[in-house]
């Protein structure tokens, strides 16, 4: 998810449709896509199972219908993040205003974290921006750091005179803001669970930055040597239909619930599912 957003952010410097209507205007078409997509892939599949007698509650448990509608996962984030961008393009380029407001954003992220849910209509407004629920996945505060610095990192790539060069540089960065935020993590020793993943606390922000720089750049060198090979050319098929498998994906996953329930089947049968699934999502 931190590669995918640093590459969404970084896609805007090149992309033929980066007005702020263009962009704003898919911001909102993305977050829309991700509530009905919550409809869809969840909230009506478990409806349906639990009404038939399919699945139990306690199948499905911890999630319900309602967790599923409300769920705020990665489109939701890229839509507001894309709206933002919009906004900050308005009035500054990508630069290191930009890498201050994603600082900024890291930062105060902890601090804000579920500050209006007590609040009813505000804290349902603000969930995606900074909601300490549960099913909160992805909120803009921290997440968005990552695509405002692949703005950034997109900015300067599409201004270089030497792309490979710059991408090396980048990369070398991120080699050593990787190190060092390992280093930090070794000292200061926060938990390392999925929900801290998901809270992104400053310190694991900035190594997780580290490893995408370096990444980008890793496969870069090797988009570089291997060329238009039968292996790239797929990788850039998924590539333009990455929201469509995305999507698809995810209803065949979420159907596949509302029949057998979540965390219901043993190791092989999982491996059987996940192989069917990779298969039918193409």
């Amino acid at each position: 998810a931190p590669v995918f957003m640093f590459l969404m952010g970084a896609s805007v410097a090149f992309s033929s449709r980066s007005s702020v209507r263009s962009l704003a205007r898919r911001g909102v078409v993305l977050v829309a896509a991700g509530y009905l997509l919550n409809v869809f892939r969840g909230a009506l599949p478990a409806e349906l199972g639990l009404r038939a007698g399919v699945v139990t509650a306690e199948e499905i448990a911890p999630f319900t219908p309602v967790w599923l509608l409300t769920t705020v996962d990665i489109l939701p984030l890229a839509g507001l993040s894309i709206v933002v961008i919009a906004a900050l393009s308005m009035v500054v380029r990508p630069g290191w205003t930009w890498l201050a407001v994603g600082a900024g954003v890291v930062i105060v992220a902890p601090l804000v974290r579920g500050v209006t849910d007590d609040i009813p209509v505000i804290g349902a407004l603000m969930t995606p921006v900074w909601g300490g629920a549960p099913n909160v996945y992805y909120a803009l505060f921290p997440w968005l750091v990552y695509p405002l610095v692949g703005a950034v990192a997109g900015q300067r790539l599409a201004g270089a005179e030497d792309r490979a060069r710059t991408m090396g540089a980048l990369g070398a960065v991120g080699v050593v803001g990787c190190i060092a935020g390992i280093a930090l993590i070794a000292v200061t020793r926060p938990a390392l669970d999925v929900r801290t993943y998901w809270d992104n606390p400053p310190v694991l922000a900035f190594a997780i930055l580290g490893f995408v720089l370096a990444w980008t750049w890793a496969c870069d060198f090797l988009v570089r040597r291997l060329g238009d090979r039968g292996a790239m050319r797929l990788l850039q098929r998924a590539g333009r239909r990455v929201t469509s498998l995305y999507v698809i994906h995810w209803l065949i996953v979420g159907w596949g619930i509302g029949l057998v329930g979540f965390r219901a089947l043993d190791l092989v049968p999982v491996l059987v599912a996940m192989t069917v699934v990779v298969g039918l999502t193409p």
